[in-house]
């Protein structure tokens, strides 16, 4: 059986967006910032729980090893792979280069 989410339920989801967002802007190199940035301004709120899963996962990968798969077409770690970091790859791809 399954339930209607709560006042409490959607509260979570808000704060866990939040601090997605944040992660995602706040990366430590410009270049990243602006790709994932760019990605949750766009994609964040429709994402469902798996997406929310997988997004969180890439945001533990290192900079420069998740700059290396969005641009040089470096293969993702296999936790990551599909729809979403497909999104994200094809966003990144009209990314303009220094």
């Amino acid at each position: 059986m399954t339930s209607e989410p709560t006042a409490n339920d959607n509260d979570s989801r808000s704060v866990r967006l939040k601090k997605i967002r944040f992660r995602a802007w706040h990366r430590g190199t410009r270049e990243m910032d602006m790709l994932l940035g760019r990605f949750v301004d766009t994609k964040l709120d429709s994402l469902d729980e798996a997406d929310l899963e997988t997004f969180e996962l890439i945001l533990q990968i290192p900079d420069q090893d998740l700059y290396k798969m969005l641009v040089d077409n470096a293969p993702p770690p296999e936790a990551v792979r599909g729809p979403l970091m497909d999104d994200l790859i094809e966003l990144s791809q009209h990314f303009p280069r220094p």
